[in-house]
């Protein structure tokens, strides 16, 4: 293993031209964005620019300044000459940043010392790309390239333009330069001339003309999905491109939580190359010991106090919602800003004497601080110079804490902006890999009964913006339902996220069309509807129904709620055939129906119960239903509501069947390829098979639980084992690689027959996945 994996933004040649007669001078950047350093110092050749080398090996991107009259960027399909008067005319000025690869992160976080907290990215700005890169590396798609491993440009959603291509250079250049490709700067296990960095061809800064070089470095831990941003894709056109008006790869937009530079840095002197001492410049920017800092972390109820890179919660929305300000004895305002993602913040404590203490305020809308080092904080908080190197902990909680979290979450999660950024991040970036070349332009006609075709870039339907059908209610009834599930084994993931997602795949969409399941706690009489208005109850007469017991009627609403609505197919009396309609005919007597479907209700129960888990019962299941009969005779119809915790029986019955199905899955199964830890892939680590457990299912029967390798959730599993890592799918896991094979002709025929949620297992597990990934991961795991 190499001993060290960073560079010195620097090589030993830019070194000697800083002129050691002037000052080095780092200082940090505005209240707003007190993580950011500024470095200035002057070169003694002004006419040449200083080559950079960014530090980090990974995803290198560019993100240009705005175009001017006379620096323009090109189009996509510009014809290149590769001139200098060309070049002349091109915006080449802005900030570089790369996204550390995963790879080189998992060795450096295993080294002793790191910090807890880890930068994934970082920028560097003002930076020009010089035509030596630019029209050198940048378009050279040969594997021989030392600086860069390219791929297939992608354009827009769906489109490709091969390496081998012809107009691949152009195309490469052009999408560079507009921020929408990001080549991969690699690196070598042990060869360090391997190294992309170590390579004479750099991005540059311009010194002034009196020599003076000023630059910017931000750090951050970036919160969208790393693994979609690498190079086979463009990372404006698959990132999203824009946030409102701020980019998503740029260190102001909230998805890159800051990490202070300096201290982030300064922590990894030790691993760059070419910051050795003696190095005046290094020991300026990154000095031992470090300035004093005090290190401020807050947190939310309920939450980790580490660094919160795997709680989800924290990319809901509501931590950044409080504000800090942090000023000086004599008023100066060094911090005045939303508290990052991840919650921590570095004060650098100045170091004249007048300024101390320091006094810190948090003030937000809708929360508070419930614990900090001296109980609740009332006024600021004073830090002294002997709070150097300590930690300062906060606990923010909601004034009203369980209700008030529920509506914020609920606000977060159907009105904020970066959840939406998230989510379509994600699922554009998922159907842009499954979405063939070929299709139809106007979209996909589905024979629904709506008639309404699947948008020419989707290949997901359903569940394109989640967020448009969640309510508060409906939060409380899935936070309930997955609260009171007990038997869960270790190892099971547990997650109100999957609970919705699972209902909203299974029908939850469609079934706010109607008025049967209340959006909002509303009157009786606005929150009733007739049986006979729903299919199948009206082929039979009126009369059938006169007298008949309010027990029947509640197993046919439970019947058509179960098919409809969370499609439990399996706890209603089927025949196998027609997407297993419940069986339901004129000629039966209601009783004998009524009884045929509580029979499968229970022994489907009893299957979850087994497994050691703890199903709503039956009885719970219909009282959730309230029923009335009205008129008689020929007149007769009974009006059904939905009582207030209706939902929450029904989805804890549902989540419950799904993880009855995820915890039956073998740990491994066979056609298991090792992941990067050497350890064999567990299907139940994965959402996307998780869900085709459940809409597939795993046995051969409902009578007969004996495990099924034919059946299609194995069959992909197999099928996506052999594809990880491979050079035409480099994918890390099974989940990714379900979208390294296009829809193929025969889902597509699925789609436009109109059987989109049966058509095909693989892109059903592959719409959960991506939805778990994306939705997911700005919701709570377990409220």
């Amino acid at each position: 293993m190499r001993a060290q994996f960073l560079y010195f933004p620097f090589d030993a040649a830019g070194l000697a031209r800083i002129d050691p007669a002037t000052p080095i001078e780092v200082t940090p950047g505005p209240a707003d964005h007190p993580d950011w350093m500024r470095v200035r110092f002057k070169v003694t050749d002004a006419t040449t620019p200083l080559p950079l080398r960014p530090m980090f090996s990974g995803q290198m991107f560019f993100l240009p300044d705005a175009p001017t009259p006379t620096k323009t960027l090109p189009p996509i399909d510009f014809a290149f000459q590769w001139t200098a008067a060309e070049y002349g005319g091109w915006q080449t000025t802005g900030r570089i940043g790369v996204t550390l690869d995963s790879r080189m992160l998992k060795e450096l976080r295993e080294l002793p010392g790191m910090p807890d907290l880890f930068a994934n990215r970082i920028w560097f700005w003002p930076v020009r790309i010089p035509q030596g890169l630019l029209y050198g590396p940048v378009r050279n798609p040969a594997a021989a390239n030392p600086m860069f491993k390219h791929a297939d440009i992608r354009p827009v959603l769906g489109a490709k333009i091969a390496k081998a291509a012809g107009g691949w250079p152009g195309a490469a250049t052009a999408s560079f330069l507009g921020g929408d490709y990001s080549p991969v700067i690699p690196w070598h296990d042990t060869d360090l001339t391997k190294d992309g960095l170590a390579q004479p061809t750099l991005p540059v800064i311009d010194p002034l003309a009196d020599g003076t070089v000023e630059f910017w470095i931000a750090t951050a831990l970036a919160t969208e999905d790393a693994s979609i941003a690498d190079g086979a894709y463009g990372a404006a056109a698959l990132l999203g491109a824009y946030a409102g008006p701020v980019p998503t790869l740029a260190p102001d937009n909230e998805l890159n939580a800051s990490i202070n530079a300096r201290e982030f840095l300064t922590s990894l002197r030790s691993q760059m190359i070419g910051a050795a001492a003696p190095n005046a410049v290094a020991d300026a920017m990154f000095p031992a010991p470090a300035p004093a800092t005090a290190n401020v972390q807050i947190s939310l109820l309920g939450t980790q106090d580490s660094a919160h890179t795997d709680s989800s919660i924290y990319l809901c929305g509501i931590l950044s919602e409080a504000h800090v300000r942090i000023r000086g004895a004599t008023g100066a305002v060094l911090h005045d800003r939303e508290v990052p993602l991840h919650g921590r913040l570095t004060v650098t404590l100045p170091t004249v004497a007048a300024e101390l203490p320091l006094a810190l305020e948090i003030t937000s809308p809708r929360l508070e601080v419930t614990r900090s080092p001296n109980g609740n904080l009332a006024g600021p908080w004073s830090i002294a110079a002997a709070a150097a190197g300590t930690t300062l902990r906060f606990t923010l909680a909601p004034t009203a804490p369980s209700e008030a979290l529920i509506t914020r979450l609920t606000l977060d999660l159907s009105q904020s902006t970066v959840t939406r950024e998230i989510t379509r991040k994600r699922l554009e970036a998922c159907d842009s890999r499954l979405r063939p070349a070929v299709w139809p332009a106007a979209g996909i006609p589905v024979a629904d009964g709506a008639g309404n075709p699947i948008p020419a870039s989707f290949v997901f339907v359903g569940t394109r913006q989640p967020w448009n059908n969640l309510n508060e209610w409906e939060l409380r009834q899935i936070i309930r339902a997955v609260r009171g599930i007990s038997g869960v084994p270790a190892g099971i993931t547990v997650s109100t996220a999957h609970a919705l997602l699972l209902w909203a795949l299974e029908g939850k969409i469609a079934g706010t069309t109607t008025t049967f399941l209340p959006t909002i706690p509303i009157s009786q009489a606005r929150n009733k509807i007739k049986l006979r208005s729903l299919a199948p109850f009206d082929i039979k007469p009126a009369a059938d129904y006169d007298g008949v017991s309010p027990g029947h009627v509640r197993s046919f609403v439970r019947m058509w709620a179960l098919f409809n609505l969370f499609g439990l197919d399996d706890f209603n009396h089927h025949a196998g055939v027609n997407d297993n309609l419940p069986t339901f005919n004129a000629a039966t007597p209601i009783a004998v129906l009524a009884a045929n479907h509580d029979g499968a209700f229970n022994a489907a129960r009893a299957r979850i119960v087994a497994a050691g888990l703890n199903p709503p019962d039956l009885a719970t299941v219909n009282g959730a239903f309230s029923v009335t009969q009205v008129g008689a005779g020929a007149a007769t119809d009974w009006e059904i509501r939905c009582a207030s915790d209706c939902v929450e029986s029904i989805i804890a019955l549902q989540y419950c069947e799904f993880l009855r199905r995820v915890m039956e899955l073998p740990a491994n199964v066979t056609g298991t390829v090792a992941d990067a830890d050497g350890n064999p892939f567990d299907v139940r680590r994965f959402p996307a098979f998780h869900y085709m457990a459940f809409n597939g299912g795993i046995s051969v029967s409902r009578t007969d639980p004996t495990i099924d390798p034919a059946k299609r959730v194995f069959i992909q599993w197999s099928a996506t084992n052999a594809e990880v890592n491979t050079p035409a799918c480099p994918a890390p896991d099974p989940q990714e690689a379900i979208l390294c094979t296009k829809v193929t002709a025969q889902e597509i025929a699925f789609m436009v027959a109109g059987n989109t949620r049966r058509g095909s297992s693989r892109l059903n597990g592959a719409q959960f996945g991506a939805l778990v990934d994306s939705y997911g991961r700005v919701f709570p795991i377990r409220l």
